[in-house]
């Protein structure tokens, strides 16, 4: 069977290239919007709103470890009490959760969003919205904090993803170390503690983690790609029948 395979591939060269390239290249069509959408993740949730910022010439957000506190503690909050919310059942605003942090802020803003599955798609929402973009694009701002967590709301499985931004009263140096719900809050009230450092991780292994679900899908096609070949092949050389996709050439 080896030897007649390769003599139909040999005798038929250029067939199987061709179709094969075929194959190869509706994968690209079909696939390639799934593989450029990033995961949410907070490395993509900063860098899009930093390259919206950009964009106007407005000076990049620096992540804060304080107000990354608040956001996850806020996420967390509203995973635990079910609700989706700048304002706690318990009536605790979004200021409670910065200030509990230590972040002493002259101005502060919180963007929420459930039930997205990329972080392109949630970022354009924020961007739709007059309230979000506002936060997004305030100049007043110089520094944000951003949690992502899975959990269940409303009887339904989401990722949550709550945005802090602000600017501090008295800024400490080198402190720094999806139906679809959103929301969005700012003000210019104003009322530390340890930063909080994260895990380094390679470059791989965060690419993996993060697009792992992507990474799956593209196995998954090209899998399918392969058998449907393999059919292709075993039909032209039996001529039983036509191949699935690709007419025999003699």
């Amino acid at each position: 069977m080896l030897e007649k395979i390769k003599e139909f591939i040999k005798k038929h060269k250029k067939l199987v290239i061709t179709e094969i390239g075929i194959y190869i290249l509706a994968l690209i069509v079909f696939f390639a919007p799934v593989a450029l959408a990033s995961s949410i993740s907070v490395e993509n949730v900063i860098r899009l709103v930093n390259e919206a910022r950009a964009s106007i010439n407005i000076i990049a957000l620096k992540e804060n470890a304080m107000l990354k506190r608040a956001a996850e503690e806020k996420a967390q909050d509203m995973i635990d009490k079910n609700y989706f919310a700048h304002v706690s059942p318990e009536e605790k605003d979004p200021w409670y959760w910065i200030k509990q942090s230590g972040y002493d802020y002259r101005f502060a803003g919180e963007n929420l969003a459930m039930n997205f599955t990329n972080a392109e798609d949630e970022h354009n929402a924020w961007m739709e919205s007059e309230s979000h973009r506002k936060n997004i694009l305030n100049p007043n701002y110089d520094e944000i904090g951003v949690a992502v967590k899975e959990g269940v709301l409303n009887g339904r499985k989401t990722i949550l993803v709550v945005q802090m931004f602000g600017k501090q009263m008295n800024p400490v140096s080198s402190s720094e170390e999806n139906a679809v719900g959103i929301a969005g809050l700012q003000t210019s009230e104003s009322d530390g503690s340890n930063a909080k450092s994260s895990e380094g991780k390679s470059s791989f292994q965060q690419l993996v983690k993060e697009n792992k679900k992507t990474l799956t899908g593209w196995l998954f096609a090209f899998a399918l790609a392969l058998v449907i070949i393999f059919i292709d092949v075993m039909a032209l050389m039996h001529k039983k029948h036509k191949p699935l996709f690709f007419s025999h050439q003699e």
